[in-house]
């Protein structure tokens, strides 16, 4: 066959079938073989069948072996390729040929290429050849994804199905139970980080994100070394509220928690950093009166681990309505 003179026009009849839903794959691969996806562990394999004619010189006989590559598109025209294979095509001595799309993938066509119900078209690339004018797919092969349509996300509905209350007369048989999901999961990972919770950062692609956990706590952006540790801005579109650390009682006020504010700075004497802050505590006044109250208390630590009141307080006043801001000597009030 002379590409310059005799342009392959490829006639193209379908007959199609749905098959098992499978990930979403390109593949390239040029072969003669026994499919792939036939020999797949599946009910149905996901191959869609193909059979076209080539048509070359008058009289000549066209047994040969051509490697022909079959694109599935969004639009009849332009756009980059859905899903793409190439396959030696086997041509009888007429010009005819059989494929089975999806054939080199040992999952076969993925389902999802059809899953939104929009319009796909099939452009054939024999080698040497020009692209032939893209062809519309018949809705058969949407059917594909009907075999999704008793699973929710790919799962059955026993997967979801609420774990009995467990007794001793049944224990026994609770702890029997398959469990597991009759539907292989497709999603796929290259491995994680141990206490980093995972991430989809695809359809069917897991990664670590950027929260940890351990037995300290959570950490966003950083390992943490309290019971949450932000690295990063933090936004709270709540009530952010600092809690007291215990109850009060009839002879003792119950203060809150503080609320620091670290720096750091370099010590000659000592040769390292230390880290000063300041400190925000809510104090209680007045406690086990008529009108117990409390004040603000500003707190002072040097770096060493001795959070000192600086005597500087602002809050309601004892046994009255209003603010007040005062300077106290010593950490009385």
């Amino acid at each position: 066959m002379d590409p310059g003179k005799n342009l392959l026009v490829l006639a193209l009849t379908a007959a199609m079938f749905s098959g098992a839903p499978s990930s979403h794959a390109q593949s390239s691969t040029s072969q003669t073989v026994t499919p792939i996806a036939a020999s797949a562990p599946t009910a149905v394999p996901a191959l869609v069948p193909y059979s076209g004619t080539v048509i070359g010189e008058t009289g000549k006989d066209l047994s040969t072996e051509i490697a022909t590559s079959f694109l599935i598109y969004k639009d009849e025209q332009g756009g980059e390729p859905l899903w793409t294979e190439t396959q030696t095509v086997n041509i009888d001595p007429g010009g005819h040929y059989k494929v089975q799309l999806g054939a080199t993938s040992s999952n076969g066509l993925p389902s999802e290429l059809f899953s939104t119900g929009d319009a796909r078209w099939l452009e054939v690339q024999v080698a040497g050849q020009p692209p032939e004018p893209r062809v519309l797919l018949a809705s058969v092969p949407y059917a594909m994804k009907a075999s999704d349509a008793s699973t929710l996300g790919g799962l059955p509905a026993s997967a979801f199905a609420l774990a009995g209350t467990r007794t001793p007369a049944n224990a026994a048989s609770m702890a029997s139970e398959n469990i597991i999901p009759d539907t292989a999961s497709t999603v796929t990972t290259s491995g994680g980080t141990s206490g980093y919770l995972p991430m989809f950062t695809g359809s069917f692609t897991i990664a670590d994100s950027i929260v940890f956990q351990n037995t300290l706590g959570i950490g966003i952006g950083d390992v943490p070394n309290a019971a949450l540790d932000v690295n990063g801005k933090a936004i709270f579109r709540g009530a952010f509220q600092v809690a007291r650390i215990g109850n009060a009682t009839k002879t003792a006020g119950v203060n809150s928690n503080p609320f620091s504010f670290f720096a750091q700075a370099y010590d000659s004497a000592k040769s390292e950093t230390l880290g000063p802050s300041f400190s925000l505590q809510s104090e209680a006044i007045g406690n086990n009166t008529p009108l117990p109250g409390a004040t603000l208390n500003l707190l002072y630590d040097s770096g060493l681990g001795s959070n000192a009141e600086t005597g500087d307080a602002i809050g309601g006043k004892y046994g009255g309505s209003g603010l007040r801001l005062s300077h106290q000597r010593g950490s009385g009030h």
